[in-house]
């Protein structure tokens, strides 16, 4: 099952970033497809976003965030994150001329957590090691 000799500091570490960034993540996904997705889709498309990439970002980060939790596909799925962190912080800074405190601070740490994740990998207890992916 699950390799209990690779729970070292490293693979704790990887865990519980795995799980807080897939929790930050679905959280802010999930009003995107389910229960505020008019209201949000309509105030991104007064910023220039289109509903249908607002809709994507909510797969992305409800299904993705649950991916993380689970550990499943993590290096892909944080890929996916870091980039959307990336855009999202250029979106802050150039559209919306928002400083970095108050502003696009978080977009940035939560691409560094992605990062992080990409190079940690799911850790031990993770689908992804269950199924040595």
């Amino acid at each position: 099952m699950f390799d209990t000799n690779s729970l070292t500091a490293i693979g704790a570490a990887s865990i519980l970033l795995r799980l807080l960034l897939g929790g930050v993540f679905a959280i802010h996904g999930f009003p995107k497809l389910f229960t505020k997705r008019q209201a949000i889709q309509q105030a991104m498309s007064g910023a220039g976003i289109p509903a249908s990439l607002t809709a994507l970002v909510g797969v992305l980060e409800f299904f993705g965030g649950v991916s993380l939790i689970l550990g499943f596909l993590t290096p892909l799925v944080a890929g996916f994150f870091a980039i959307l962190m990336g855009g999202t912080t250029l979106l802050q800074r150039l559209k919306f001329r928002k400083p970095f405190a108050g502003g696009y601070e978080l977009d940035l740490v939560l691409m560094v957590a992605a990062i992080a994740l990409i190079v940690l990998g799911a850790g031990a207890v993770s689908l992804d090691s269950l199924f040595g992916i």
